[in-house]
């Protein structure tokens, strides 16, 4: 049985709640039934002994969750029920599968990610009798169903379990905080494979082990009438293991079939640093050179300027939202010599760009990158990009504009009653008038479809993007966070990229919509 003594050294290592944008620590209120964060003033609410830590928040207009003839967690039993029976597996059998492959020590602090009603809960905790099992999914009534389910079961059970509310694309833990992170089922529907595994691997120990399972029928199968019946059954089955998104410092990867090769299995260690090669390393024979002097003369025969690319040095990106200067940036960026990316959300190029970073295709963004110094505007500022573009160019530098959230506000629906004119500040006035990027990423990636209903929301985003934007970049020598509506000259700016200021006044465009006292702790 659990000892006082045991119980009271699991509480102390336990992993401490933080706010899922800031990463911020929450402290318990007055009253026991939330958490806060003192900075931003965020509340979370604590039910039944389980925190609510989901970002973001369900919204009104969100999708209508689909309905069921029995509650959810009956549904979700049903289907599991259902799925090994139709191919041919055993669910406690393909879960110790699974799980043996976290290589757990008694003592160690795990995480179940989209735990569902805590299917695997049982397995794990016998295999952590000293230790601490967190359990989180989206669904509160899944966990409430799962809680009490191995509460009632719970006669020698050892293992301290804690069962939490949270996104998997925003896990409300510190960094480091797991030695092993497990996803059995859910993956394929986070919404964004990379951010979901940069997530996973950012909450995990070096040396960990991250597991990931989910539906996915075997490739070579897919094309028979088989695969076609069951991808028509269940669109999921069409999904790939996340292979692509995994980090650079992922180490002895794994990946294989289960299920009656219905279900993936992709899992690897995290380790301190990417793989070690000599790259200077001369070849033998005729060819001779090394890898780095190879690529170097295959870049020169296609044409590439060897000017430090590939880290981005010397390209500059502007990351802060519409509306917040970034027109103004531009032309002080063009008259310092720079070839900027204009963010104009009706020229073609904006466009283009805006829909590939709604449908996550980084390649062809790298492309357009290649040919301009600078960018502003959307999808560079205003989207979670930036997480991508500072592991891809670690030597660009990030200009982070801001403002109030109230004038930014009014200045967003400025530019929308301008675009709609006698339509009002619609999106489908603004996609009508050739925003056709800046309405889908306002739908798609800010997720609000009225701008004018949405205001809440629509703040909520604006402000919780800015706080993860200045956490992201603590303490980076190249990062600069700038608020252009307060007065602006050329010694900030000049002195942050290293240029001469020049004799001549700091552009103002734009001026007057919705401008108000601004400061950094509002964006923040």
């Amino acid at each position: 049985m659990e000892t006082r003594e045991n119980r009271d050294t699991a509480m102390a290592r336990a992993p401490d709640f933080v706010d899922p944008v800031t990463h911020a620590p929450l402290r318990r209120g007055a009253d026991g039934v939330m958490l806060v964060e003192p900075l931003s003033g965020a509340v979370y609410r604590i039910e039944n002994n389980i925190a609510d830590l989901v970002h973001p928040r369900p919204q009104d207009d969100d999708p209508r969750a689909p309905r069921f003839d029995r509650p959810l967690p009956a549904v979700v039993e049903a289907f599991l029920t259902w799925t090994f029976g139709a191919f041919g597996g055993d669910e406690a059998e393909l879960r110790g599968r699974i799980i043996d492959k976290l290589d757990l020590a008694p003592d160690a602090i795990v995480l179940d990610n989209a735990c569902g009603t805590g299917a695997s809960t049982r397995h794990l905790q016998a295999r952590l009798p000293h230790g601490i099992l967190c359990n989180t999914d989206l669904s509160m009534e899944l966990l409430a169903h799962g809680a009490s389910q191995t509460a009632a079961e719970a006669e020698g059970v050892t293992c301290r379990t804690i069962w939490c509310g949270a996104n998997a694309l925003h896990l409300p833990f510190a960094d480091n905080s797991f030695d092993a992170v497990l996803s059995i089922g859910g993956f394929n529907q986070f919404g964004d494979a990379a951010k979901a595994v940069a997530e996973m691997t950012r909450v995990t120990r070096t040396g960990g082990r991250i597991v990931i399972a989910d539906e996915g029928y075997a490739p070579w199968l897919r094309q028979t009438l088989l695969g076609r019946m069951v991808i028509n059954d269940n669109p999921l089955m069409a999904f790939e293991p996340p292979v692509a998104a995994l980090p650079e410092v992922a180490q002895d990867v794994r990946l294989e079939w289960m299920l009656g090769n219905a279900f993936y299995c992709l899992d690897f260690r995290v380790g301190d640093a990417p793989p070690q090669i000599d790259i200077d390393r001369p070849h033998e024979g005729l060819r001779g050179g090394t890898i780095r002097s190879r690529y170097e003369a295959a870049r020169q025969r296609r044409g590439e300027a060897m000017n430090g690319e590939d880290t981005g040095r010397g390209k500059v990106f502007c990351i802060g939202f519409p509306k917040t200067g970034t027109t103004s940036l531009e032309v002080a960026l063009q008259r310092l010599g720079y070839n900027v990316c204009r963010g104009s959300s009706r020229n073609n190029h904006s466009n283009f760009l805006m829909a590939l970073q709604v449908h996550g295709d980084t390649d062809e963004i790298a492309r357009v990158i290649r040919h301009f110094d600078a960018f502003t505007d959307l999808p560079f500022g205003g989207t979670d990009l930036y997480l991508w573009l500072s592991r891809r160019y670690p030597e660009a530098r990030f200009l982070h504009t801001f403002r109030a959230p109230e004038p930014w506000y009014r200045s967003i629906l400025n530019q929308l009653e301008k675009a709609g004119g006698v339509h009002g500040a619609s999106l489908e006035a603004l996609h009508a008038s050739g925003g056709y990027g800046a309405s889908m990423t306002v739908q798609r990636v800010w997720g609000i479809t009225d701008p004018v209903a949405r205001k809440d929301a629509m703040l909520r985003y604006y402000q919780d993007l800015n706080a993860a934007i200045l956490a992201h970049f603590d303490g980076c020598e190249n990062f600069l966070s700038i608020d252009l509506t307060q007065e602006p000259d050329w010694r900030l700016l000049c002195g942050f990229l290293g240029l001469p200021v020049p004799d001549q006044p700091f552009p103002h465009e734009n001026p007057g919509q919705g401008k108000a006292p601004g400061r950094a702790s509002d964006a923040a």
